[in-house]
């Protein structure tokens, strides 16, 4: 029994080592040091909720991949997630490739690190109840490119 215990702690182990490694498959070599854009509250293009979310998020700096911030914000009832990426140097924003939704199935989860364009998502799609357990995405030129 013991044995089998261990087996399963190194098998969880390896798996999540193998998903750390997939950041460092998909470096980015410059972290962007300049001036963030200027965010200004606009209730026709925007929530206040995104407004506030991005605003926290840029005050801590680069999160994801050399120049943006990631921006998870709650979407009606609450049960609704949806991401963005913003560019911290021109304002651009770019949605998640879908919205997850907040259940029992599988709690939400997002990772991601400064120095690469690697992100990988956990959740169930909002739109077809689809689970996504880890799954990832290198983030290139504005898209989402499904890595696994």
């Amino acid at each position: 029994m013991r044995l089998i215990i261990l087996l399963l702690t190194l098998l969880i182990s390896i798996n999540a080592c193998a998903k750390d490694d997939i950041f460092s498959k998909y470096p980015v070599n410059n972290i962007y040091k300049g001036g963030f854009f200027e965010l200004v509250y606009d209730e026709n293009k925007m929530s206040l909720e995104y407004y506030n979310t991005t605003k926290k998020e840029l005050s801590k700096g680069v999160g994801f991949s050399g120049k943006y911030v990631v921006v998870i914000t709650a979407l009606g009832n609450m049960k609704i997630r949806a991401g963005t990426v913003v560019n911290v140097n021109n304002g651009k924003a770019y949605d998640f490739p879908t919205i997850y939704a907040i259940d029992d199935t599988l709690e939400f989860d997002i990772k991601f690190k400064k120095d690469s364009s690697a992100i990988c998502i956990s959740g169930t799609d909002a739109y077809n109840g689809k689970i996504y357990k880890n799954k990832c995405y290198n983030f290139k030129e504005g898209k989402f490119i499904p890595i696994n």
